[in-house]
């Protein structure tokens, strides 16, 4: 169904195609020449971290790279976005940068930490988003306690209210306590797989 069966087929192929030795992709993802081995066997299944290793190294679909199928969304450009630890300190506290394609210039990322979106945005999803004001019913990421970031509708009606889609967290009356850091263009679920 998933076509897993020849992950080790095109992972090969594609760092045979980018001239590289499996020494030299273990050493550009920090594991050790027989993690590679392992991976072009298909002995180990990538996990997390390395997963995404072998996606931006290679410059490849992750779609494409699990499953040898492409994915329907035509990629026109790929930009690296910093991916923040929190949204208190973003000039000081970037913990990576992930690749991403069609995002608008400037766009910075973090992780989520709660589930105020949830069902939709969940504990351990990264946001996309710009520092731009909202329009009524944009989603926005706000500044929550301890610089942690935290996802909301925004609606203007009386004021600027801030409302969670799970409706087990009131809703929040924008003031000047109220940090607004910025609207989210993009939410991506992070799959181990």
């Amino acid at each position: 169904m998933f076509g897993f069966e020849q992950f080790g087929e095109r992972l090969r192929y594609l760092r045979k195609e980018k001239g590289l030795s499996q020494q030299d992709l273990a050493s550009s993802l920090n594991v050790s020449h027989m993690t590679v081995r392992r991976l072009e066997g298909n002995d180990t299944k990538p996990q997390g971290e390395l997963l995404a290793g072998l996606v931006t190294e290679l410059k490849v679909d992750l779609q494409w790279l699990l499953t040898g199928q492409t994915s329907t969304e035509i990629v026109l450009a790929e930009e690296c976005i910093p991916l923040h630890e929190s949204v208190g300190r973003l000039e000081h506290d970037q913990v990576e940068w992930i690749r991403l394609p069609g995002l608008p210039h400037g766009a910075k990322a973090i992780r989520i930490s709660n589930d105020d979106m949830a069902p939709t945005i969940q504990v351990g999803d990264i946001v996309v988003f710009t520092e731009e004001s909202p329009q009524q019913n944009d989603v926005v990421l706000i500044e929550g306690a301890r610089g942690k970031g935290r996802v909301r509708f925004f609606d203007e009606q009386g004021g600027g209210v801030l409302r969670a889609e799970n409706q087990s967290y009131p809703p929040i009356e924008v003031d000047n306590s109220v940090r607004i850091v910025g609207k989210v263009v993009k939410a991506i679920r992070v799959i181990d797989v």
